[in-house]
């Protein structure tokens, strides 16, 4: 016979309510291991905090494209008059040299690694979502990264399928290691790190997903500040998974 679903599973207090689809697939668990089974109303409760979590990341991705948009309004910026053919269009107010746009792809990328070396301070260490401080830092500095589809049998992409995704956001590939008969080794050859590159590492034991970084001129970040550029120290680099490093033109005009 199972057991009632306790209150405090159903409802779990509101300091948990950030890490909800963890929570759920814990309840489940738990339900599991009483009973033998789950009930529908669990069931429910898991799917609904999944849905949750992903509108809340869709939430939080056009808040953050609306801060960058209003970010770069200024309703004061001079315009072509109107009657003309560019009418309406922003234009130089004559006062200042033309801007060759350096200047606005640097600080797109200053953007970007503020806010990856925001997400690493928060956090201290990992937690598992390197892809995601990756593609959000690269969104504050202008560039939007569509997330691949999850591998079968995950709920999130992977951040070894990413590298696709970085091309088609205006990336391309500057450096490369393959792992064939020994690991792969960093720095690759002819390789010199640039602020704003991007690494990405296939598949490997203990890590099913791969990794990502972004190297911020000083050292490689993802969701922790990294002392290299392998996700863990000794693992990783004894094992030298193969790995691709991107470089997005945007960021170097």
């Amino acid at each position: 016979m199972s057991l009632p679903a306790r209150k405090d599973v159903l409802f779990p207090p509101r300091r948990k309510a950030e890490n909800l689809p963890d929570y759920s697939d814990r309840v489940v668990f738990d339900h599991y291991m009483r009973s033998g089974y789950v009930p529908n109303e669990v069931k429910e409760f898991q799917l609904l905090a999944h849905h949750w979590a992903r509108l809340k990341a869709l939430r939080d991705e056009c808040l953050a494209q609306r801060h960058f948009l209003q970010s770069k309004y200024d309703p004061e910026e001079a315009r072509v008059p109107a009657g003309e053919s560019d009418g309406g269009e922003w234009t130089s107010d004559g006062d200042n040299d033309a801007d060759d746009g350096s200047g606005g792809a640097a600080a797109a990328l200053d953007d970007a690694i503020n806010k990856l070396e925001e997400t690493a301070d928060r956090n201290k260490t990992s937690r598992g979502q390197c892809a995601r401080a990756v593609r959000e830092a690269l969104f504050e500095g202008g560039i939007t990264v569509t997330p691949p589809a999850p591998s079968p049998g995950n709920r999130a992409a992977s951040a070894a399928d990413y590298g696709p995704s970085f091309e088609k956001a205006g990336a391309d590939i500057v450096a490369s290691a393959q792992r064939d008969l020994g690991p792969a080794d960093y720095p690759p050859a002819n390789y010199t790190p640039q602020k704003g590159d991007v690494i990405v590492f296939e598949r490997f034991p203990n890590h099913p997903d791969g990794h990502t970084a972004m190297y911020s001129g000083e050292q490689w970040i993802s969701d922790f500040r990294q002392r290299t550029p392998w996700p863990n120290q000794s693992e990783a680099k004894n094992y030298g998974p193969s790995y691709k490093i991107y470089r997005f033109r945007q960021f170097d005009d």
